[in-house]
């Protein structure tokens, strides 16, 4: 009876510890990692784009239905064009959306872009319509 009960004790133990173990597969967006999305807002045939908000979403290639965001920033100006950066991000799932200002038309712009990081080490350079 005592080496049944030992068994069973061995066992439970190996079976904790293997659904304990994190999966090395398992792909989890978001801060922490090295890749760095740099973001270029446009509007239309590429008119700049004042003032641009750019929102993300961790986890999702989706627009959220609430509309909460896991990070923002706000653009700079480099080089004369609005840039956004996304730095030390993971490979993953990820949702972007700009809003900001066309001031040759003189009127709000915005709009969302999905996007997948598969090398967590990589840089990676987007260009973000933003429409009416």
């Amino acid at each position: 009876m005592r080496r049944n009960f030992t068994a069973v004790i061995v066992l439970s133990l190996l079976s904790f510890l293997f659904a304990c173990k994190k999966s090395e597969d398992v792909t989890v967006a978001g801060k922490g990692g090295n890749a760095t999305l740099q973001i270029k807002p446009a509007h239309g045939s590429g008119e700049e784009v004042d003032n641009c908000m750019i929102y993300i979403k961790y986890n999702t290639l989706d627009m959220p239905a609430n509309g909460v965001y896991d990070d923002s920033l706000l653009c700079n100006i480099v080089n004369g064009s609005p840039l956004g950066v996304f730095t030390n991000l993971h490979r993953g799932n990820y949702y972007l959306y700009g809003k900001g200002f066309n001031p040759d038309h003189n009127d709000e712009v915005k709009g969302g872009l999905p996007f997948h990081i598969d090398d967590e080490n990589g840089l990676y350079k987007l260009n973000m319509n933003l429409g009416h």
